[in-house]
């Protein structure tokens, strides 16, 4: 019986300080029909990842321009990945499906 009222204590506690820490900080906007998004998206530029790509993109300056040091490594020493790797990420960046080192989209 005691663990039982142990365990409903902590999760009070636990339910109280969660309640307190979100009235100190302004509580939700959700009752006022707002809703809040994070969105991660990278603070690298598409553009400038597509013209590192297609200008430099065989040494692998597009990857280490997003923070992807290792891959850029690949692409100086194996050419691009054997110029197949460039073509690819050309149209990756393009389409919107690279990423950067913390696996965020580039920005517009």
């Amino acid at each position: 019986m005691q663990v039982i009222h142990t365990e409903i204590s902590y999760e009070k506690a636990v339910i109280e300080s969660l309640l307190l820490t979100h009235k100190k900080y302004g509580g939700s906007n959700m009752s006022k029909g707002a809703t809040n998004f994070v969105t991660n998206t990278s603070s690298k530029s598409k553009k400038t990842a597509l013209r590192l790509c297609i200008f430099l993109g065989l040494i692998g300056a597009h990857y280490y321009y997003v923070g992807r040091i290792g891959m850029g490594l690949l692409y100086t020493f194996t050419f691009g990945l054997f110029f197949f790797g460039w073509i690819i990420d050309i149209f990756r960046i393009q389409l919107g499906s690279f990423k950067d080192n913390v696996d965020a989209p580039l920005r517009q």
